[in-house]
């Protein structure tokens, strides 16, 4: 977790994670924690991690000229499908913004709505993983990516309100 560029001081980024993982358990399906947890171990293959021919180093959703965790906690598509489907609001810092897409923040709410929030946002990150592993299997338009994001999204979330 160290590897974050981010607010939260090393030592307490792992209680911020455990805290995290703990609240939305039993409210988000596994593989929303798994994509969380791969996520956090900077898991996602892109082209800031590997350097191949293969891996185009650009946002499937927006084409800006960076394929990373990073750019995909701030793309502007990315927080606008948050914000319409999930009720998230977008941080005015990128380092804000990673923090939230890493879970690695503590927002000052009761405990309903922190671990909605929280869910949310697992949700989030774990389909924008999940569109971009699709994407790597067949070449996608940054609509039709986009428009994957927004499917994979619903699914999680529906999922998420059926538990």
């Amino acid at each position: 977790l160290e590897r974050w560029k981010v607010a939260p001081l090393p030592g307490h980024r792992s209680e911020r994670t455990l805290a995290a993982m703990q609240a939305i358990r039993g409210s988000v399906p596994p593989r929303v924690i798994a994509g969380m947890l791969r996520t956090l171990w900077n898991g996602w293959v892109t082209a800031r991690r590997f350097t191949t021919a293969r891996l185009q180093n650009r946002c499937i959703f927006c084409a800006y000229p960076e394929d990373s965790i990073e750019h995909y906690a701030n793309c502007q598509v990315v927080s606008d499908v948050g914000q319409t489907l999930l009720g998230l609001t977008r941080p005015r810092s990128a380092e804000e913004r990673l923090t939230r897409f890493l879970l690695l923040h503590v927002p000052p709410r009761s405990a309903k709505q922190e671990r909605r929030n929280l869910a949310a946002r697992a949700v989030l990150t774990s389909a924008v993983m999940a569109t971009r592993n699709l994407q790597r299997y067949q070449e996608m338009s940054v609509m039709a990516a986009k428009g994957a994001l927004i499917q994979n999204v619903k699914e999680m979330r529906n999922s998420v309100e059926g538990q």
